[in-house]
């Protein structure tokens, strides 16, 4: 079973280039999510390029999951956002502590 290391800090670092590395390139990874190779090589352009700057449009998260089990590719949807809340220290929970 192919998996991500968490703690490998040479790992893909964005959604997008960790689901691609996961399915071994966008091409396999397209295929197996029914899609056109170069809409997925386009989550991994920045916004100037039309691209999504490395995110995976939220609709296509379940799909790849579910190509992921089907396959044996051990892919969380923690894998396929990114979830960075460091900006969110200024919280109406922090205000009130």
């Amino acid at each position: 079973m192919d998996t991500l290391d968490p703690q490998n800090s040479a790992q893909p670092s964005t959604p997008a280039a960790r689901a691609i590395a996961a399915f071994g390139g966008a091409i396999k990874l397209a295929a197996a999510i029914k899609r056109d190779p170069s809409a997925v090589y386009r989550w991994t352009y920045p916004a100037g390029r039309k691209g999504t700057g490395g995110a995976i449009p939220l609709k296509i998260i379940p799909e790849i999951l579910r190509a992921a089990r089907e396959r044996g590719i051990t892919l969380t949807a923690n894998d396929l956002v990114d979830l960075d809340l460091s900006d969110a220290a200024d919280t109406p929970a922090d205000r009130a502590a």
